[in-house]
């Protein structure tokens, strides 16, 4: 049969955050699913082209410090890609940074696995975000009457 393949790893692992998120008397919402998603489909245990980035960027910075690339999402439009190692107290960090039209979405992570997941959540919300709401630096009409 043609298509694309079943990535049954994805629903499993809302499942998992559901139940875990239910344990503690709390409901997952529908954005909250969305994210455990986006993350999961990036998981390098079940996607081997997220394997080869991952292993590329951890190559990356453990020999110069710091890992970035351009990802072209839409016709010239580019994430400039970025997550370096970085010092608090004598506790390696890895600092997460994604930007994209006039938008720059980062964090400070404790592990090059979890920047990673952060790098390609950020990703997936501005391209979320230009479909469903519309870029920034577009006037869309927000909150005026």
């Amino acid at each position: 049969m043609f298509g694309l393949p079943k990535r049954n790893w994805i629903s499993a692992e809302v499942e998992r955050v559901r139940e875990r998120r239910r344990e503690q008397g709390h409901e997952l919402s529908p954005l909250q699913e969305g994210i455990v998603a986006a993350i999961a489909a990036y998981d390098p245990r079940h996607e081997p082209t997220s394997a080869k980035k991952l292993n590329e960027v951890e190559s990356t910075v453990s020999s110069t410090g710091k890992w970035s690339d351009k990802e072209e999402w839409r016709i010239s439009t580019w994430f400039d890609l970025e997550i370096r190692k970085a010092d608090d107290a004598g506790k390696p960090w890895f600092i997460v940074t994604v930007s994209c039209d006039g938008q720059t979405l980062s964090c400070r992570c404790p592990t090059i696995e979890s920047a990673y997941a952060y790098m390609r959540l950020y990703q997936k919300f501005i391209v979320e975000q230009f479909y469903s709401a519309g870029p920034p630096w577009a006037d869309t009409g927000k909150y005026k009457s």
